[in-house]
Order: C-alpha cells, then structure tokens, then sequence
C-alpha cells in the first residue's frame, strides 16, 4: 500500500485525486455472521438520522441522564449561543468606541463607534427576542 505522494505519476506529474485508485479495495457491505447475508452499506443521510435517533430515543430512556439533558440541551441552547457570540461582538465594539472616546474626545471617530456599538447592540436584542418568541423550524 502507497501514501498519496508515493503514487506512481505521469511524466513526472503527480496523479490528481480524481486519478487516484485505492491500492485494495473495501467493500462497503455489512455481513450478518449468522446467516452469512451481505447487506450494502449506505452511509447517506436517514442512515445518520436512524444513529441520531437511536442515540436521542437512548438517552431519553435512562431515567437520570435523559432528564439531565432535558434541563441542559433544551431548545434554546442554540439560541442562548448566539446571543452570547453576538453580545461578545457588541462589547468588543463598545470597548473600541470607549477607548477612541478616552484617547480623543473630540474625534468623529467616537461618535460613529459609539452608533455602531448602539445599532449592534439593537440588532442583538431584537434577533434574541425574534429567536425567542418563534417557534423552531422544523
């Protein structure tokens, strides 16, 4: 077996990935030792889903970690996330406008910051009010 750099090449040019073939070859099949039934493999989208489901219907089961996960992963983790990185935006912005205004008072520099930091800090309550009152898209 070769390492990708190792790969034989044309004239002196590397093989690009699309030109490249496995040196074996790995069948993507699920055998039932049982019975000795090969079934094909397919790692698409409702195979994830089925896993995710299987491992939520799991947890949801336990008596003691399904309902530690209900109170920590409820539907507004998501939501409370944003808020922060966008609060975090917003007073790294306030602090610049604060340390302009601090540096030069007098300069138009500040009040533009200090709009900025007033209009982000808008927007962050609004789109946190918005993420609260709709309900989740499904």
């Amino acid at each position: 077996m070769t390492i990708p750099w190792e790969s034989p090449s044309v004239a002196g040019v590397p093989l690009t990935a699309e030109q490249m073939q496995p040196d074996t070859y790995i069948p993507a099949v699920a055998t039932n030792t049982a019975t000795g039934l090969q079934v094909a493999v397919d790692i698409g989208p409702q195979l994830r889903a089925a896993v995710q489901k299987a491992v939520n219907d799991a947890v949801a089961a336990h008596p003691i970690i399904g309902a530690t996960a209900q109170k920590v992963l409820d539907n507004h983790e998501r939501d409370d996330r944003t808020l922060m990185q966008s609060s975090i935006l917003d007073l790294t912005v306030a602090t610049v406008a604060a340390l302009v205004t601090f540096v030069s008072p007098e300069s138009d520099a500040s009040g533009m910051l200090w709009l900025a930091a007033a209009v982000l800090a808008s927007r962050t309550l609004i789109q946190a009010a918005i993420q609260r009152l709709l309900p989740e898209a499904a």
